[in-house]
């Protein structure tokens, strides 16, 4: 009976898959190395050298979702709905500020 009980579980599965890209908004260009968050949660990715993420085992809702990079900035979105079996898509721009001050750093290009 515990057999069953657990294969009906994993039946009934209520996750789903976030997934997409981050780009540079001026050049288009994949951006490797930025971290995408479910806001509120620890789940999250890191995009690999083609700017591509994937969050999987997200639990059926709606999300607000958050990219970072060190040395760009970051910006959130939300309303991320996630339904079980399909994979949401949500892609990101990051704007690049030469000369950007963060706390005792000073970048310039």
């Amino acid at each position: 009976m515990q057999a069953f009980i657990l294969y009906m579980l994993l039946l009934t599965s209520s996750s789903g898959i976030i997934h997409g890209r981050v780009t540079d908004s001026s050049t288009g260009e994949p951006l490797c190395g930025a971290t995408v968050m479910i806001v509120g949660t620890a789940m999250g990715a890191m995009t690999d050298r083609f700017g591509m993420y994937t969050i999987t085992d997200v639990t059926e809702g709606t999300y607000a979702l958050q990219v970072r990079m060190v040395g760009i900035g970051e910006v959130t979105v939300e309303g991320v709905e996630v339904v079980p079996d399909v994979a949401a898509e949500q892609d990101f721009q990051l704007h690049y500020y030469p000369g950007y001050e963060y706390p005792g750093i000073l970048i310039r290009i």
